[in-house]
């Protein structure tokens, strides 16, 4: 930061276009407070090269339970705040959809532009079955979701796959939003109409972010 006299300058180059994380754009659907909006999207705006709260091992510890079974280890060198999300789901235990085959997901994917604002919506589980396949997206934040948020963030990753991606045979059953700290799986199931509250979260951050 450049200090001129009393105002604070910020020496880190704005991002132009909105661009969040997936579980940013869950807590503005979820109904977070105008202030809270606006300090996570300015985060995102102006992001700063210093440490940035993350869950990448609790993450890795989902990936590896759902591929193969592995325990969780909620001591394994995790910092305070992924250990109690790994000790949540080793109390909720994860349960998939049966006959169900889990692959690590891959990361190359870029940033999917949706209504104006970059979503990074890579999964962390390739989910394949005899009928189709899907995905499952982890969400470690200390805050539940709200009602009907969770269904609408899977119904985002089945548009994602199915018409972003183009995989074929895509079914909204199997892709999943999993609260790791709640145990709650939830499905994208059959009702389109959840993208609209997607959509409206979009436009917000659309109209906020020129004035952050």
């Amino acid at each position: 930061m450049m200090i001129s006299g009393t105002t604070m300058v910020s020496s880190v180059h704005p991002v132009v276009a909105p661009r969040v994380t997936f579980s940013t754009l869950a807590k503005i659907m979820g109904g977070a407070t105008p202030t809270a909006q606006m300090a996570m999207l300015r985060s995102h705006k102006y992001p700063s090269d210093g440490p940035r709260r993350g869950y990448q091992n609790a993450r890795n510890q989902l990936i590896e339970h759902a591929i193969s079974g592995a325990p969780f280890l909620p001591g394994a060198c995790l910092r305070p705040y992924e250990r109690e999300a790994v000790a949540a789901m080793q109390e909720h235990r994860l349960r998939l959809p049966r006959n169900v085959t889990c692959a690590r997901a891959s990361t190359r994917s870029s940033p999917w532009a949706f209504r104006g604002v970059d979503v990074s919506v890579i999964p962390d589980v390739d989910i394949s079955s005899a009928l189709g396949a899907g995905a499952l997206k982890g969400y470690f934040a200390q805050d539940a979701l709200a009602p009907d948020v969770g269904p609408s963030m899977a119904a985002l990753v089945h548009y994602y796959r199915a018409h972003v991606l183009g995989h074929a045979n895509v079914l909204p059953r199997l892709c999943l939003l999993y609260e790791a700290r709640t145990g709650r799986l939830h499905s994208a199931g059959r009702r389109t109409s959840l993208l609209t509250k997607v959509e409206v979260a979009c436009q917000l951050i659309v109209a906020l972010w020129p004035t952050l």
